[in-house]
């Protein structure tokens, strides 16, 4: 599903870069430079970011991945995942 109702406001995450927010008949549109959702998996995060943040270190750059969110959010998954369910996060794929 790609909206998810928060109160009165409505989240709809159009296409892999823009997100809408809608709060009270009134339309916010944000640009990213990528948006999962919740169907996202961690190999396509790994294969949308993590590549090229690991092809700038290789070359030298200093990179940062910075993970935000209230708590049980998924940022300790997106980090490491869970081997159990064969869902390796960006930390384990780096290595």
């Amino acid at each position: 599903m790609n909206e998810k109702d928060v109160g009165s406001s409505c989240i709809t995450i159009l296409n892999s870069a823009n997100v809408s927010v809608t709060n009270y008949e009134k339309s916010y549109n944000f640009t990213f430079n990528n948006v999962f959702n919740c169907e996202s998996s961690q190999e396509e995060f790994f294969n949308s970011i993590g590549i090229g943040i690991l092809n700038e270190y290789i070359n030298g750059f200093n990179v940062s991945l910075i993970t935000y969110g209230h708590k049980t959010a998924g940022k300790s998954y997106t980090a490491i995942g869970d081997d159990l369910k064969d869902q390796k996060g960006f930390l384990p794929r780096s290595m």
